[in-house]
């Protein structure tokens, strides 16, 4: 048997969907691992099962081809296909229809895998046969364990983000504010923002480049997302900020730090996401501060997490745990007995096994 699997590189969804997991997948000697890139190989498929995410370039109708043929399609989702008007990649998203194309997509599946019960529930509008299978990471493996952390002064707290969290960090505006104006909090905290990407902006060199869209230009530091979250940050008054790491080394950003941080907007859209920066805090055993919304709260009752259900706590939260260094310590490491058990890649690798063997029974 033959699985080919699409990645898309330098995409996250592409790392904790297909490239991780099957990286550690053991489907046996009689099963053939094939990884092909997304845009590049569709003329190579040439399968038993064809596995990707969310959609292809490959046409639908093609796709129905192979499966009249007996190639089994296999459809990953890890949030919701339709974005809020907030996202940063609306206009682009809805000008090239992809709502429609990912609904399409779900409706040709012969098998949908899904990060969450939530989402479960809104991709079986579409297509019938689906399981959930969470973001996880293998337990054991040396850069998904805590490590020793050199004696400080200061208690770190951190926030792995992306450039679509700017809602999310503005929970914190304000809030911070007030930290940098409290001693006994600035002097003995450091708030870290990592994954940090300076905003470039394309200067033209000449009207006619500009017309042309040439690559007659440089790039130059402009105002942006990530300049807006560091300006939040920066209210702390002890405050740094992590340049984005490669998706193999990112995990290395939790090492620098003593509490992860996870402020997450109540909103419908949200709510379809994964769990997977609780689980990234939990396997490098930090203590969790973090929203008390969906789809984070589905884990209680997790120890090692501080619910926050309104603005105000994020102080008395990040107070307490500046006051109490062994409560943070002992949390960490219950959040980590927790994560590593539920979420294990070797254990949910089981379940993705036998779900495609099963497939190729039908």
């Amino acid at each position: 048997m033959k699985i080919s699997f699409f990645v898309q590189p330098v995409s996250g969804i592409s790392y904790h969907r297909l490239v991780n997991p099957f990286s550690y997948l053991d489907m046996g000697p009689d099963v053939e691992l094939e990884m092909l890139f997304f845009g590049e190989d569709e003329h190579k498929i040439d399968c038993d099962i064809l596995y990707y995410s969310k959609f292809l370039n490959t046409d639908p109708k093609f796709l129905k081809l192979l499966k009249d043929k007996g190639t089994k399609i296999v459809v990953d989702i890890d949030d919701h296909w339709v974005l809020p008007e907030n996202h940063p990649n609306y206009i682009q998203w809805n000008a090239n229809k992809m709502s429609e194309k990912i609904v399409e997509n779900l409706k040709i599946a012969d098998l949908v895998i899904c990060t969450t019960m939530k989402l479960q529930e809104a991709v079986r509008e579409h297509c019938k046969n689906t399981v959930v299978i969470p973001n996880a990471f293998p337990v054991g493996e040396e850069c998904y364990m805590p490590v020793e952390k050199e004696l400080c002064d200061k208690m770190k707290f951190i926030y792995v983000a992306g450039s679509t969290h700017l809602p999310d960090c503005k929970l914190l505006d304000g809030k911070f504010k007030r930290i940098g104006s409290d001693p006994s909090i600035k002097n003995k905290a450091e708030f870290i923002l990592a994954g940090y990407e300076q905003t470039k902006k394309r200067r033209y060199l000449t009207k006619a480049d500009m017309v042309a869209k040439n690559n007659n230009f440089v790039e130059e530091d402009s105002w942006g997302i990530w300049e807006k979250m560091r300006t939040i940050f920066k209210q702390t008054g002890s405050w740094s900020v992590q340049n984005s790491l490669s998706l193999d080394d990112y995990m290395n950003h939790y090492d620098n730090a003593d509490v992860s941080i996870i402020p997450l907007v109540n909103t419908t859209w949200n709510s379809y996401k994964s769990t997977l920066k609780i689980v990234e805090s939990g396997f490098k055993g930090l203590m969790t501060i973090c929203s008390d919304v969906q789809p984070y709260n589905n884990l209680k009752p997790c120890e090692g997490i501080w619910w926050i259900d309104n603005k105000n706590q994020w102080g008395e939260a990040i107070k307490y745990c500046v006051k109490n260094p062994e409560y943070v310590k002992d949390q960490g490491k219950k959040l980590y007995e927790w994560i590593t058990k539920e979420y294990d890649l070797f254990q949910w690798n089981a379940v993705r096994k036998q779900v495609l063997l099963n497939l190729v029974k039908c």
